[in-house]
């Protein structure tokens, strides 16, 4: 009988697999889960890592941190994501933590404490965002549902979560991830009249411009198709928008996606600039408009309107690729603007470029000029100190010029841009062009 036990005893032990008594171990951690780590201690991590992505071991000392939600899927607009960061106001850090389940804000609703266990996750850039998931190698899944009560205790604390406050100008990659607040902002003249992310042209997300009354700089406001008020119309006016800042699919550029339209407060009337030119009101190709001059000086290629993902609604584009011709120099000038009215005028606009190899685009403005195609190049053209997207931009990503002053030029001015390629293979850029506005402080 004793020889039996023995037996029974030697086979349940040979059974039991390595896998087996690490999960057991992994377990008795879980038990505990006093914080001694922090969001700040994941970036540093991350920031360390040769590939950009780590996993935290199961064999390491548990590793907890405290965090707050600043999310909510209730209406759609974030999807088996939330963002945490790492307090409910003035917050330093934050990460986005991938979850494969929907529905989130029933168990984490927006400023509910969470306490995290690292152990067995995966954390990497992604997206341009710093992820918390399931560890692949060299990308960040979505944690198996099954899995996410071992990793995420919910406290019975919920907190006010208090925006950061920025400029639009302020902002940059150290605010990824956290609750922000954009005061004196408004959506761009060009996107009036459309809904959240309801336009034949939207596919995934509907992307609004946002501007900042200060400074002309913008921001993008990111909205899900599939949200419940993607069909509602965007608010005029001016005022502030709330939401998590952070990085669009590409990461290509900085993105605001908010909760709900009640996290956009427009009270006052809007800070249109004194003059505007956004293209959205021409048909797409050639750019034809009353008091704008697009002018072929060598060459056959002129500036079209075009459409795209990456257009800001609709732009203006000009590019010798394929057109055969030995030199190509094309000029696009706007109407004689009176600057009379305004004592400290600014200009500012936005362009990007494709495959920009060695073709040029120069900004230029003239208080001489007559008016007349036959003078343009007789005319006087000073050089604008803009910022222009060159080559060593990604492509189709639109460069802000910077608002440059315009009280040393004169009072009566047009402004050009002038491009210089040809249909060679090494000078065959495109540069595209929009937003274009005069405006004063």
């Amino acid at each position: 009988m004793k020889k039996n036990i023995f037996l029974i005893c030697l086979i349940f032990n040979c059974c039991t697999s390595p896998k087996e008594e690490l999960l057991i171990t992994s377990a008795s951690k879980i038990q505990a889960f006093k914080p001694n780590t922090s969001i700040e201690a994941i970036w540093e991590r991350v920031r360390g890592s040769e590939l950009g992505f780590v996993y935290f071991s199961i064999e390491e000392d548990s590793l907890w941190f405290d965090s707050y939600v600043t999310s909510s899927d209730i209406s759609g607009n974030f999807y088996k994501e939330i963002y945490l960061q790492d307090h409910p106001s003035n917050p330093e850090f934050a990460v986005r933590f991938l979850i494969d389940q929907s529905f989130l804000s029933n168990d984490y609703p927006m400023g509910r404490k969470l306490t995290i266990l690292l152990n067995g996750l995966g954390a990497g850039v992604q997206n341009g965002v710093v992820s918390l998931g399931a560890f692949e190698g060299n990308s960040i899944g979505n944690l198996s549902f099954f899995l996410k009560e071992n990793h995420i205790k919910r406290t019975d604390s919920t907190y006010n979560i208090l925006p950061k406050t920025l400029a639009l100008s302020e902002v940059d990659s150290t605010n990824i991830g956290q609750w922000v607040r954009l005061p004196n902002v408004q959506l761009s003249k060009a996107e009036l009249g459309r809904t959240f992310a309801g336009e034949a042209f939207d596919s995934f997300d509907g992307e609004r411009n946002l501007v900042s009354c200060d400074t002309y700089s913008s921001l993008w406001l990111s909205c899900s198709t599939f949200s419940d008020f993607k069909s509602i119309i965007l608010p005029n006016g001016t005022g502030s928008v709330q939401g998590v800042l952070t990085r669009d699919f590409f990461d290509s550029k900085f993105i605001l996606k908010i909760n709900n339209p009640t996290n956009i407060e427009f009270q006052d009337s809007r800070c249109d600039p004194f003059f505007e030119e956004n293209f959205e009101s021409n048909p797409l190709g050639l750019f034809q408009k009353a008091g704008w001059t697009n002018h072929t000086q060598d060459g056959s290629v002129f500036w079209e309107v075009y459409e795209d993902e990456n257009s800001l609604g609709q732009s203006i584009a000009i590019g010798s690729y394929r057109s055969g011709d030995k030199v190509s120099i094309s000029w696009i000038i706007s109407p004689k603007i009176d600057l009379t009215p305004l004592n400290n005028p600014m200009v500012a606009f936005r362009t990007s470029v494709s495959f920009a190899d060695e073709s040029t685009l120069e900004a230029l403005v003239s208080s001489d000029w007559d008016g007349q195609k036959e003078s343009i190049e007789s005319a006087t053209w000073l050089p604008l100190l803009a910022t222009l997207a060159t080559k060593e931009d990604d492509a189709r990503i639109f460069v802000d010029s910077g608002n440059l002053n315009l009280n040393f030029y004169g009072k009566q001015l047009y402004f050009a841009f002038k491009y210089v390629g040809s249909g060679k293979t090494a000078q065959d850029g495109t540069f595209e062009l929009d937003d274009f506005r005069i405006f004063e402080p």
